[in-house]
Order: structure tokens, then sequence, then C-alpha cells
């Protein structure tokens, strides 16, 4: 919507996970067993064929928002890539 109200080009948002059998059901053509779960991964999977995300899997030790999602995340490599990112 925005790109067509604007008529600018958005860049793909990139969506990391460390939810393995998410990133799998995304990217697998056999379905879910739970159909809530199958209409939010239909709805994933049009982005992805829109070009408007862009999924990745991340290991658990790299997952950077856990800190915001998780009580006692450690906020140590949060921080380190904002302030990279900073400078």
């Amino acid at each position: 919507m925005f790109r067509d109200v604007f008529d600018v080009e958005i860049l793909p948002t990139v969506i990391r996970t460390d939810n393995k059998s998410s990133y799998q059901a995304i990217n697998s053509t056999t379905s879910v067993e739970e159909k809530r779960l199958r209409v939010d991964i239909a709805a994933v999977r049009e982005c992805i064929r829109n070009q408007e995300v862009c999924i990745e899997w991340v290991s658990k030790e790299n997952q950077l928002a856990d800190v915001l999602t998780k009580q006692g995340a450690d906020s140590t490599k949060l921080a380190q890539v904002l302030r990279q990112c900073h400078t």
C-alpha cells in the first residue's frame, strides 16, 4: 500500500528466526497440521512471493531479538551491533 500511495520502491523486510520448524514449514510445500497455522504460513509465503519479505534462519546464539522477547536474555550482542551501526 505504501508503495502504491507514494510511488517509491520498498526493499523487502528481512525476518530472521531461530525457530527451525517455522522456517522449514514456510519453505516447504507440505502443509502443517494446525489449521490456523496454515493460514499464517500461507500469508508469509505470499509475502515472500511478492518479494515483500525474506526469511532467514539463524542459530539461537546469533538471535539478537531474544533480548526483546525473553526475560533474562543477554543484551550484549544486540548492544554491540547497535553501537557498530551507529558509528
